[in-house]
């Protein structure tokens, strides 16, 4: 059975989906985000370190090189090593003509010591435009090859900082115009061939690897966060989409167990699961009603004792329904296994307005069949018997004072009016009659009866009951019919010399009970069962007419009748008609 989905969950998942990436983005972008700054961070520190050291290194180098600094020129001269020529790493720049180390040596000489032991790779003083004056880096790096933005930089009088790559490891190359005492080289010493102090520029490197390990360090953090952060993300995503999909199984569960709980509760048949253990399990709301409350947990046999053996008798021909009686229900019960140890299910139907609907059926077929009966014999023996009773009285005259002739003629007479009178009655079931409906006050239809059989009443020294009224919708003589019928029968049922007999009316909903009840003998329920066929009596001298005719009437007024009788207690027929204010 399909269950339609609730939407609100997909857009409950969705904002949950959408809150998640939101997060994930935000997280990530916070890690890269601290990744960039700590790196902006380093690179201000190296240019300030670096700046700071460039000065306290020119500083210092100004003071070792005053003692072997030249007086100025008196006139330019051509540099030993020529126009445009510059000393390689490890060389002076001059020589003394004394024969000592000259500028260009101690120069070279305090970048060696300068650099040795230190975090500083390179030290070198350049031309602006981009010839190396002096240098000195540490073995195996090389000389750095300034990159055009840096030489570009000098051209515009700037100062640069950057990164620089020198055999095979990363300087962080730092280039400012060298002081004015520095660059006064340029005019004391012809040999750099540089034009003057603006033309002279320190260039500082610093190593950088434990900059760029923790910087690497730094990114792989923001790496393993980032990939934590969609991880975590991806989980929560796939865990969510799980939980939205066991609740939304669970709440579909759940509506169809309120449904088939609704559906089981509501349906008209009743239901019992009967576990292997032969308990009950389970049980709707009609078995309930039936059977009482507080079914489950109680063993099958103790509810249904009469129904299991008809089901075993029944299991062992063809394993159809069987028919059980249970609290004046006649139900209908049908078995089936679920399996080997899993129980079994019991399929219950209350078929008593079924079977009550049958056996009215069956008796306004003998009706039908007495009616049409009733029409032949009427043709064929009133004509005859009318002769038969005139001269039976005939007889009864002539014979009149001669015993036992006159005796003879007597009851011929009246056994041709009981004759008649069953003829009568026979023609009253078989005619159909359409009345026109109207109020009776029931109550005083019910008096003008009991006054009608005050003799009878009084000859067999009972006591008559009339109780209640009521307006019903009816005919006044057909009522009185009805009552004259129930009552002639309840005072026969009497025992000799006593008993009580009563007409009770009274409202019962939208319909109004006219009840006519006595204590005498009762009936057993075979003849309970039987009381409205035609022609059934356990009256002596009764026709067994009298109780179908008050059926047929109360049937045609939209009424019904039901009969209540204990043996030795007595019998209660009870007639529901329409109330009279319908009409």
């Amino acid at each position: 059975m399909d269950i339609q989905a609730e939407t609100r969950d997909r857009g409950a998942t969705f904002m949950a989906a959408l809150a998640a990436l939101l997060i994930a983005a935000s997280l990530i972008y916070m890690a890269w985000d601290g990744v960039r700054r700590q790196r902006e961070l380093l690179d201000r520190h190296l240019a300030l370190t670096a700046g700071v050291v460039s000065r306290g290194v020119q500083v210092h180098l100004i003071r070792r090189l005053r003692p072997f600094m030249p007086p100025p020129p008196e006139a330019p001269h051509e540099a030993p090593d020529g126009p445009g020529r510059h000393p390689g790493p490890g060389r002076h720049m001059g020589q003394d003509r004394r024969g000592g180390f000259g500028m260009g040596s101690a120069t070279d000489e305090f970048f060696r010591e300068t650099v040795q032991g230190s975090d500083i790779r390179f030290l070198g003083l350049v031309a602006s435009d981009g010839r190396t004056l002096s240098s000195f880096g540490e073995p195996g790096s090389g000389t750095p090859h300034l990159p055009a933005e840096a030489l570009q930089a000098m051209r515009q009088g700037q100062g640069w900082v950057g990164l620089v790559p020198v055999g095979g490891t990363t300087v962080f190359v730092h280039l400012d115009r060298a002081m004015r005492s520095l660059a006064q080289l340029c005019e004391r010493d012809e040999s750099l061939s540089c034009s003057g102090p603006e033309g002279v520029w320190f260039v500082l490197g610093l190593g950088v690897d434990e900059y760029l390990r923790l910087h690497a360090e730094d990114m792989r953090a923001a790496m393993y966060q980032t990939g934590f952060v969609l991880g975590a993300a991806t989980l929560f995503l796939f865990l969510a989409r799980a939980y939205a999909r066991r609740r939304e199984a669970g709440r579909r569960l759940a509506r169809l167990e309120h449904f088939n709980s609704q559906l089981l509760d509501t349906m008209p048949d009743g239901l019992l699961s009967v576990d292997a253990d032969g308990r009950i399990g389970a049980a709707n709301a009609a078995v309930s009603g039936w059977l009482g409350e507080g079914l489950v947990g109680r063993p099958l046999a103790e509810v249904l004792p009469d129904a299991l053996s008809k089901v075993a008798a029944e299991a062992a021909g063809a394993g159809g329904p069987v028919q059980t009686e249970v609290g004046g229900r006649r139900l209908e019960m049908l078995f089936r296994s679920l399996g080997e140890g899993q129980g079994s299910i019991a399929l219950l139907r209350d078929r008593t307005e079924e079977l009550d609907m049958e056996e009215k059926l069956r008796q306004a077929e003998k009706l039908a069949a007495v009616g049409r009966m009733a029409a032949a014999v009427a043709h064929e023996v009133r004509n005859p018997l009318s002769s038969l009773r005139g001269f039976a009285q005939f007889f009864a005259r002539r014979l009149a004072g001669q015993k036992p002739d006159e005796e003879y003629a007597a009851t011929m007479v009246r056994e041709a009016d009981r004759l008649n009178k069953v003829i009568t009655d026979l023609l009253f079931l078989a005619r159909p009659r359409v009345q026109a409906l109207e109020p009776v006050d029931a109550r005083a239809v019910a008096d003008e009866v009991a006054r009608l059989i005050a003799l009878d009443v009084e000859e067999r020294g009972a006591r008559l009951v009339v109780e209640g009224g009521g307006v019903v919708l009816g005919d006044a003589d057909g009522l009185k019919q009805i009552l004259l019928n129930l009552l002639l029968n309840a005072l026969a049922a009497l025992p000799g010399g006593g008993g009580e007999a009563a007409v009770r009316v009274s409202a019962a909903g939208r319909m109004v009970r006219v009840s006519v009840s006595d204590n005498g003998r009762g009936m057993v329920p075979e003849e309970r069962d039987r009381a409205l066929e035609p022609f059934f009596t356990t009256r002596e001298g009764g026709t067994g007419l009298g109780l179908p005719i008050v059926q047929s009437i109360v049937e045609s007024w939209g009424g019904s009748l039901s009969i209540e009788s204990v043996a030795d207690e007595g019998t209660t027929v009870h007639v529901l008609l329409k109330e009279g204010t319908d009409g």
